[in-house]
């Protein structure tokens, strides 16, 4: 586990620094912030290149900004709003959607995963696997677009966008039955890859957020990314790239533990 916080200091440095970077090279926030100004005062944007220490080398501007990043302060968007008041809510729709999102994978692809293994090579094992495959393939603008046609437009039982709560209910046997034998047994000693696999799912699915909740309308950190790219709204921008880049990196190391807890011979290196 040290090993592993450790690792993720570079990985978090290395994000920052092109986070920063890339924020820079978009332009100066201070011509952004006067396109929604009219006749600004003189005074209030020398404050604002003092604020966004534009008065010193680029170097010394990514040293103020990872101080502040260390300290939770995020910075304040052209809106004029503090970053880390708006990202907090914004997350927590994000991670309603994503912990569904899991839980439906789970109970779900599991069970179908089991069957397909059991019955290798057969005309079942074959669909499965073609439709799994088709799945991870398709882009999810693309694949999104098709559902929301299907489910929404042409049957009618789910909404075509936003964030609409729902409830889910899953049901849950003498000696070594087929059953017992398949999930209290062989189940545990292939958990481990599946593990890996829902781990870096639920990663790459924080990582893909933008385009999921865009496609969706879905009110999160991703669907509020694409629309601070649109504004140039810089500093909102990095705040909830920050943010994502530290929620994927602790669903990574909570899969490495769990990872090595369910199979002691397994070591984190």
């Amino acid at each position: 586990m040290i090993r592993r916080l450790l690792f993720m200091i570079p990985v978090f440095l290395g994000v920052a620094i092109l986070t920063f970077l890339i924020g820079n090279a978009a332009g100066n926030p201070i011509n952004l912030i006067r396109l929604g100004l009219r006749n600004p005062n003189p005074a209030v944007l020398d404050a604002l290149r003092r604020y966004y220490h534009l008065d010193v080398p680029v170097y010394e501007r990514f040293v103020f900004w990872l101080w502040d990043l260390m300290h939770g302060n995020l910075g304040v968007s052209i809106s004029g709003r503090p970053v880390a008041s708006q990202i907090w809510s914004w997350a927590w729709t994000t991670m309603e959607l994503q912990i569904i999102s899991l839980f439906l994978a789970i109970v779900i692809g599991i069970p179908i995963g089991i069957y397909s293994a059991k019955n290798q090579y057969s005309k079942a094992d074959y669909v499965i696997t073609s439709i799994a495959v088709f799945g991870f393939s398709m882009p999810t603008f693309w694949l999104g677009i098709i559902l929301i046609i299907i489910f929404s437009y042409d049957l009618g039982w789910l909404p075509s966008s936003g964030a609409t709560g729902i409830s889910f209910v899953w049901w849950g046997t003498s000696g070594l039955s087929d059953r017992r034998v398949t999930y209290r047994y062989a189940l545990r000693n292939a958990i481990s890859p599946i593990v890996t696999i829902i781990g870096l799912g639920f990663g790459a699915s924080l990582a893909g957020a933008p385009a999921t909740e865009t496609t969706f309308s879905w009110p999160g950190l991703g669907y509020a990314f694409t629309q601070a790219a649109s504004n140039l709204d810089i500093p909102l921008v990095q705040g909830i790239t920050i943010v994502i880049t530290i929620m994927v990196l602790i669903a990574n190391l909570v899969t490495d533990i769990v990872y090595a807890t369910l199979d002691p011979r397994v070591r984190i290196d």
